[in-house]
């Protein structure tokens, strides 16, 4: 794999920001206290096995259904939403190489969890941490939002007639999110030069072998063994794959779209120059929304994703360490007199409705 910057977008120089650093020593004071490393190894390992035997126990279940369509549909959702907490909670920290220190135990561990959603684990990792961490917000940098035809996701695009409707059809799209990335976004993205801020991209040989043999499994998995050994239909198997990746899109999009998409987020634009307005930590605060960030339990079987700052100002370490880190953001940005947006997971689904229509309407801007 091969790939380029582009190098004029940058942000203001962080050189001597006092928040950032006060924000890490405080951090690192937290993660040297006595246990706390440890605990954390523990409390993921325990979570990812927990996990993993779901996952396990919900497939046998599904090829135990025998003629039962009811049985095999819950099996099957069930299933697809077990291998989306695990790609949450294991995947995501190993896209990040946050799970062990060696980056090919973390590049096989998420490989293998993504393969359970049908994701190509290479191509999320390029464009999540290398576009979308790097740039959030800023349009032709991030490639979460590059324009499409479906929605206008930010201040800086074009309005089209239709988005004044988008608020309205978007559940019906959320529900496609995950058949549209399994079979059509990763292929598409398989083939581009350039997303993004990523330029001269060029894959090897093996990355393609590898794409086209984590689909094959995923296919097994989902509809060629399911067809073989259950007593159903044919056409029952597929409606049944089609609500789970139904369940699954609307269950990832709801969790978490809202983080950057909602009224509170902000579309920072770089100058003629390329200059951002702000430095890398305050645009972090600026752009992300976190949303029952302070909860031990929730953060920790969301896999942090609901401490959308803490995530993207530590993303290696560990999300279980990520609730007690979002207090000391929200406190350190008190202090410095920082934005630090913080809410919960209906208010934040609700501003995330609100940010669509706002959107939508001629002329919006936040």
């Amino acid at each position: 794999m091969r790939f380029t910057l582009t190098a004029k977008i940058r942000f203001v120089s962080a050189k001597d920001d006092p928040f950032l650093a006060t924000l890490r020593t405080r951090v690192n004071h937290y993660l040297s206290q006595p246990n706390v490393r440890l605990r954390g190894r523990h409390a993921m390992t325990a979570k990812c096995l927990f996990l993993g035997f779901a996952a396990i126990s919900f497939y046998i279940g599904l090829l135990s259904s025998d003629s039962s369509a009811i049985m095999a549909l819950f099996f099957t959702v069930a299933f697809g939403l077990s291998a989306l907490m695990l790609a949450l909670n294991l995947g995501h920290d190993g896209a990040h190489d946050s799970v062990a220190r060696a980056s090919s135990v973390n590049q096989l561990l998420q490989a293998a969890t993504f393969t359970l959603l049908g994701v190509d684990a290479y191509l999320w990792r390029l464009r999540h941490a290398r576009s979308h961490h790097i740039f959030p917000n800023v349009n032709g940098c991030d490639i979460d939002i590059d324009e499409n035809p479906f929605f206008r996701l930010s201040p800086n695009q074009p309005v089209r007639w239709y988005f004044r409707y988008q608020a309205i059809y978007a559940p019906a799209m959320y529900c496609l999110v995950a058949l549209h990335t399994i079979w059509w976004q990763d292929f598409v993205y398989l083939r581009k030069k350039e997303l993004a801020n990523l330029r001269d991209i060029r894959h090897g040989w093996a990355r393609g072998a590898q794409f086209f043999l984590c689909k094959a499994i995923y296919l097994a998995l989902a509809i060629v063994i399911p067809l073989y050994v259950l007593p159903l239909p044919w056409w029952q198997i597929a409606l049944n794959y089609l609500i789970a990746n139904a369940v699954v899109s609307l269950a990832f999009v709801f969790l978490l779209i809202g983080t950057h998409f909602s009224m509170e987020a902000e579309f920072p634009v770089p100058a003629e120059d390329g200059q951002l307005p702000f430095t890398w930590a305050e645009h972090v605060l600026r752009t992300s929304v976190d949303w029952n960030a302070s909860s031990p339990l929730t953060t920790f079987w969301m896999g942090g994703i609901n401490a959308h700052a803490a995530h993207h100002l530590f993303p290696r370490l560990s999300h279980v360490y990520y609730s007690k880190i979002a207090s000391i953001i929200e406190q350190t940005a008190r202090e410095f007199g920082l934005p630090y947006h913080s809410t919960g997971l209906l208010r934040i689904i609700r501003s995330h409705f609100q940010f669509l229509r706002r959107m939508g309407a001629s002329s919006a801007t936040i």
